[in-house]
């Protein structure tokens, strides 16, 4: 069975970026505690409404600057990553992950 949590490691290990764009914000926690648990706290970069503006600008310029774990919800898909190694899109058939402005764009595009 394939474990995207080893396969982040993986990617840290080697230098490069990870984007997590998941479908709503409770899952950003249950992402949180993993990652704990894993020992990846300190590559994680969260860009949520529950941040400050100034917070989520912060992870911004770390996002364009060096490699990390970026989280979020599906606009963190366009996120600069550099040297990005990993896009996981999480239960991308959730509605949550279609945008409901115009152009109507889905994650998995």
């Amino acid at each position: 069975m394939w474990c995207p949590m080893v396969t982040q490691s993986q990617y840290i290990s080697d230098n490069r970026s990870v984007i997590v764009s998941l479908p709503d914000y409770r899952d950003i926690d249950n992402l949180k505690i993993a990652f704990a648990k894993l020992g990846l706290v300190e590559y994680i970069h969260i860009f949520s409404s529950a941040n400050s503006a100034s917070q989520n600008y912060a992870n911004y310029l770390q996002a364009m600057q060096s490699t990390g774990i970026f989280v979020g919800l599906r606009s963190s898909i366009f996120l600069p990553a550099p040297n990005l190694g990993l896009i996981l899109v999480l239960d991308d058939g959730d509605e949550s992950q279609i945008e409901p402005s115009s152009p109507y764009w889905n994650t998995r595009d």
